[in-house]
């Protein structure tokens, strides 16, 4: 098991949560200042603050429909940079 694995699951709950409740800020909140998100139709996001603006966008023209996940595992991708 990642030794993050709850704190992770809870972030991406968290994310889902904002998408959900149609809240940009809430959703970007759940982000690193210098993200870089992909959306399912692959726009790109730089930056939180481009990411919330371009969610703002998305639900003040339509309420879109939720999202469910189920995260199986929780695996590290790489080594982690020294502090």
């Amino acid at each position: 098991m990642h030794p993050e694995d709850a704190e992770i699951r809870a972030v991406y709950a968290e994310y889902l949560a904002g998408w959900n409740a149609h809240s940009a800020a809430r959703q970007a909140a759940t982000l690193a200042d210098d993200a870089d998100v992909v959306g399912f139709d692959g726009t790109q996001h730089h930056g939180r603050l481009q990411f919330a603006a371009d969610l703002r966008r998305i639900f003040a023209d339509h309420a879109p429909p939720p999202y469910a996940g189920t995260v199986r595992s929780v695996r590290a991708m790489g080594r982690r940079p020294p502090c």
